[in-house]
């Protein structure tokens, strides 16, 4: 499981097994989605140490700026 806590200029990411147990944390950059755009991201995480873990991570929780749940009505 990897937990991402982001703003705008630094993101701490938290990397965990299934039950929650930390264990590391990495930082990057901070991701914005109203200014970040995708390219930017994709570059910051594939230069960054997740993307040597990247085939098992299985899920993504990603706490940030701006980011809103889906609501539907």
């Amino acid at each position: 499981i990897l937990i991402a806590d982001s703003g705008s200029t630094k993101c701490a990411w938290a990397i965990c097994t299934t039950y929650g147990k930390i264990l590391s944390i990495q930082k990057t950059s901070g991701f914005n989605p109203k200014y970040s755009s995708f390219d930017s991201i994709t570059s910051e995480l594939s230069s960054s140490k997740l993307n040597s873990i990247k085939s098992d991570i299985k899920e993504v929780y990603f706490y940030g700026a701006d980011v809103h749940p889906k609501v539907e009505m």
